[in-house]
């Protein structure tokens, strides 16, 4: 069976136009499409890789962590409920920008760790660098996205160091507004609990680690437990069981006896 071609163009009523020449030209001088396509070709990717550079880059898998330098209140809705707000960061590499719009700002706006001198650890972001300085957007609340508190602004100020005998009565001038929450403890890691999972009350469905451990007095039998919570629970090895160590700005809270809450951070006594 032999094969016809069909010229669409004149099936259709159209004439093939013919190919103009330059004036005073040869027909050779023309440039061939194929080279004409590949100049096309080449601008357009520059103009998608100029476009690519603007736009927000998925680092779903990194972390940022640092110090809360600065925090901008942004529009506020009915019953003072922020649609966006801002915090810069002082990591160590540099300054960053971190941008929360949306359903992102209204989960995250009552956060401790968010206040100026709070210390955070974000992941599951979008980012770009402007103006020299990386910036990170968070809007929708998502299964990757993670704001864990290191440590709030008040744990920071921490100074005073006590023993595990004397939080009792540390608690009775906390509540009489004699002395601070946030104290400095010196103990020995008796035991170190396994990482748990506990759903959040305000978030239902959400889920945080957290670990118990429990802490020995060094000079008497007095004992406490010491909670600790998102990165602080996932990052405590298991180590520092049976060492002496210092808590450094720990909050001292009544929970059947003094229970200890969160850390700045905790080091080896010297």
């Amino acid at each position: 069976m032999a094969l016809v071609r069909y010229n669409i163009l004149a099936a259709l009523g159209i004439e093939k136009q013919k190919r103009s020449h330059p004036p005073g030209g040869d027909e050779h001088e023309i440039e061939p499409a194929s080279k004409r396509r590949k100049e096309e070709e080449k601008g357009a990717m520059q103009l998608f890789q100029q476009l690519a550079s603007r736009m927000w880059k998925p680092r779903r898998n990194s972390v940022v962590e640092g110090i809360v330098e600065e925090r901008s209140q942004g529009r506020l809705q009915v019953g003072a409920e922020p649609s966006s707000f801002e915090v810069r960061l002082k990591t160590s590499s540099g300054k960053v920008k971190v941008c929360f719009d949306g359903p992102a700002a209204r989960a995250f706006h009552r956060s401790l760790g968010l206040q100026r001198g709070g210390r955070i650890r974000i992941q599951g972001y979008n980012s770009q660098v402007r103006d020299g300085v990386e910036e990170l957007q968070l809007k929708e609340v998502h299964p990757g996205l993670s704001v864990k508190v290191v440590a709030t602004a008040t744990m920071c100020q921490s100074e005073e160091v006590l023993q595990v005998r004397d939080l009792q009565g540390h608690l009775r001038k906390v509540q009489t507004g004699e002395a601070k929450a946030v104290v400095s403890v010196e103990a020995i890691a008796r035991s170190i609990g396994k990482l748990e999972h506990q759903e959040l009350a305000m978030q239902p469905g959400e889920f945080a680690a957290t670990r118990t451990i429990e802490l020995q007095c060094l000079y008497s039998e007095s004992a406490c437990l010491w909670r600790l919570w998102d990165a602080q629970a996932e990052d405590l090895a298991d180590c520092w069981q049976g060492k002496h160590i210092i808590i450094h700005g720990t909050r001292v809270r009544q929970s059947n006896g003094p229970e200890l809450t969160g850390c700045v951070s905790v080091k080896p006594a010297s």
